[in-house]
Formats: C-alpha cells, structure tokens, sequence
C-alpha cells in the first residue's frame, strides 16, 4: 500500500467520525426545536399551514439517530481494519505515525 493510499484510508475514518458528530449536533438541534415547539391547549383549530412542527423535528431526530448508528457500526468495522492493519505493519515509525493519524 502506497502512503497516498494509506492516508486516504486513515482519513475514512476521520470522516466518517465528523460525519457522525454532525449527525449527533443535527440530532440535538431537531431535539431542542421539538422541546420548544408548543401544543394548542384546545381541540379548536388555528391557522397554519396544518404541518405539526413537533412531529416533524422528533421524525427528523429518530432520523438522523438511525443514520448515525448506521454510521458508528461503519466507523467501529473500520477501526478493527485500521488496527489489524497498523498490527501488521513491520516498521515501529509506520505504526506509530498511522496511529496518531487516526487519533488526529
């Protein structure tokens, strides 16, 4: 494997690692929109466009779960690759720099 090579597959993981941290903030954004969002007190109607904004932020929030675990399960598959590959490597130096890449 090439260093270009091995860099790009280091930097999988840091991707999919950010890619999973925004997933969480979205998730606690769509959470805290649904904590404000408010229920009319009575059955009458009001206006609006008939949209039901809590549920919508709670769809969004279980959503952006659902495809964060996906992405953790992605991320924990990658991690046993990385270390199986960093173990395997025969130089000291090597190993050392693709770890600390990884923790970057």
């Amino acid at each position: 494997m090439s260093n270009r090579e091995k860099i790009r597959f280091l930097n999988q993981y840091k991707n999919l690692d950010r890619r999973i941290n925004r997933l969480l903030e979205d998730k606690e954004r769509w959470r805290t929109i649904a904590e404000k969002t408010t229920q009319p007190i009575t059955g009458m109607p009001h206006g609006g466009d008939g949209e039901d904004k809590r549920e919508l932020a709670i769809c969004n929030m279980v959503d952006c779960e659902i495809e964060a675990n996906d992405l953790i399960d992605q991320l924990e598959y990658l991690r046993k690759e990385i270390r199986h590959y960093i173990s395997t490597t025969g130089d000291n130096d090597e190993r050392l720099l693709m770890a600390l890449r990884v923790e970057k």
